[in-house]
């Protein structure tokens, strides 16, 4: 304690109305500034934003056409499937026709007049 007494620091406290005064002064002088400084900053927040909504557009865009590609793809994928398992029900169908009917001439001893029937159909197609 004796050593602070002895010190040759001398600390005055200003009146606290002082001190909120010229805060206050400052504050008045500094006000323009500060409002300008809030717009530019508001001004740069709107100009991000809009920005960022367009790149969110862009890539929901983006999005939709890549899903409307793999759709179309699935779709015709699905189709060629489809087409070949009746492709393949119809082949086996007629073959199995053409078997029996194979077998039919076979039994009735029919097979070489069915050739014979049958070239003359080819050789004359428009006539009936």
């Amino acid at each position: 304690m004796e050593e602070i007494k002895n010190s040759s620091l001398k600390i005055e406290f200003e009146p606290l109305e002082k001190v909120i005064l010229e805060n206050s002064k400052s504050f008045e002088k500094h006000r323009d500034e500060l409002a300008r400084i809030s717009k530019e900053h508001n001004e740069k927040i709107k100009t991000s934003a809009k920005k960022e909504v367009k790149y969110q557009l862009y890539f929901y865009g983006a999005l939709t056409i890549l899903f409307c590609l793999c759709t179309a793809f699935l779709s015709f994928g699905i189709n060629q499937y489809q087409e070949k398992k009746y492709a393949e029900k119809e082949l086996k169908f007629y073959s199995k026709e053409a078997l029996q009917r194979e077998a039919y001439l076979k039994e009735k001893k029919l097979t070489e007049k069915y050739k014979n029937w049958l070239e003359q159909k080819q050789k004359k197609p428009h006539q009936n």
